[in-house]
């Protein structure tokens, strides 16, 4: 989505030199406290009072995919010609509960690394800032919100993959407790 089709998605929006400011719809916002700056390819939105991009969005009936200027499904299915394929690891020679801890441990370290530095955005004075920081600070927070964007979606492939290995392990089982009970 670009910037002029998500503007009128909010109200009390005012052009500044560092970018739109509007009142966010996540919250009572009586001053303009969310920012929304367009870089090349996504949205940046950032909450001063300090609203989590999810609930922003939500207030406004809209999802993480909407910030994004062209859409995500066609950037991920290009291929690079002559670019060979890396192939698939057989389901049989991984060890995939190691990989689901791993996994774990890696996404709460990034999470908790990305919403430090969130926390640290919210005493900023964005008045103070000259348009260089401004922009510095839009975009650490922008690519923040895109690795916790990120960590939910490994942390559901991570639950679903793990209901799989439960659910093969009970069905083995199962086949084992039938082949007894045929013999």
């Amino acid at each position: 989505m670009k910037l002029a089709e998500f503007l009128p998605y909010l109200q009390g929006v005012e052009t500044t030199p560092k970018g739109n400011v509007a009142c966010c719809p996540a919250h009572d916002d009586r001053h303009p406290s969310l920012v929304v700056k367009e870089t090349d390819d996504r949205l940046l939105i950032h909450c001063w009072a300090g609203c989590r991009t999810t609930d922003v969005l939500a207030a406004m009936g809209l999802d993480y995919p909407d910030l994004f200027l062209e859409s995500r499904t066609t950037k991920r299915t290009r291929r690079v010609p002559g670019k060979r394929q890396p192939e698939p690891i057989p389901h049989d020679d991984w060890d995939w509960r190691k990989t689901c801890a791993e996994l774990e441990r890696t996404i709460q370290a990034k999470r908790e690394h990305h919403e430090a530095i969130l926390a640290a955005t919210h005493g900023l004075n964005i008045h103070q800032l000259t348009p260089e920081q401004f922009d510095e600070v839009m975009t650490y927070v922008g690519q923040a919100y895109s690795w916790l964007d990120c960590c939910e979606r490994l942390d559901d492939t991570v639950c679903l993959l793990q209901g799989t290995l439960r659910d093969e392990e009970e069905q083995a089982e199962c086949s084992k407790k039938r082949n007894g009970m045929n013999q």
